[in-house]
């Protein structure tokens, strides 16, 4: 389990995070990530949005775009960046010539370990396998990986942006059955320890 102190590096998206906060220290209201993007990486995570909890991204070093409710902005160090439940957002990536050193804080609008857990494990997840070549090109997994992660996101009110969460839940639902048939997973325990950093 990833508890505080845990570090997850992205090599292809030129990002490493280490983790604050889990459920232990929120009482599972949330989680806190601290992150370090290189110069001019691109996009993390793909455009999304959930249901009950808020994002806050503090700007220690750099600069950044991001996304809200489909329009860009840009932030700097000492900016605090507030994205809402509910709305449409892609994260701060990294658009200047210095790295990007920020700390994410997620809050619930109610309890829930679980959450914490199976984001955390999904998102360490997607970082190893991006470490071990197992992305496409443009930093995505596999369909039928993305769909058995989305299966556990959908749980917790986190979807992508620009398709009706209904949709989702039967198309994800569809497809990540058959992952879990053909043997992939959300989270892999040999991603669920920390790198060296």
């Amino acid at each position: 389990m990833i508890e505080a102190g845990f570090v997850a590096e992205n090599s292809q998206a030129g990002v490493r995070a280490v983790v604050l906060k889990t459920q232990y220290e929120t009482q599972g209201n949330g989680f806190q990530v601290e992150y370090f993007y290189r110069a001019h990486s691109g996009q993390d995570l793909p455009a999304h949005f959930h249901m009950w909890w808020e994002e806050k991204f503090e700007i220690l070093a750099g600069s950044c775009t991001y996304v809200l409710d489909g329009k860009e902005y840009l932030a700097q160090a000492g900016d605090t960046i507030t994205l809402p439940a509910k709305k449409p957002h892609i994260h701060p990536w990294n658009t200047g010539d210095e790295e990007l050193h920020m700390i994410q804080t997620d809050t619930f609008e109610y309890s829930s370990p679980e959450a914490v857990i199976d984001t955390l494990n999904t998102i360490a997840t997607q970082y190893g396998l991006a470490r071990d070549g197992k992305v496409g090109s443009d930093g995505k997994p596999n369909p039928l990986q993305l769909a058995v992660s989305m299966q556990t996101l959908l749980k917790h009110g986190g979807y992508l942006a620009g398709l009706p969460p209904l949709a989702q839940r039967v198309i994800f639902g569809l497809l990540g059955r058959i992952g879990h048939v053909l043997g992939y997973h959300s989270s892999y325990p040999q991603y669920l320890d920390s790198v060296s950093s």
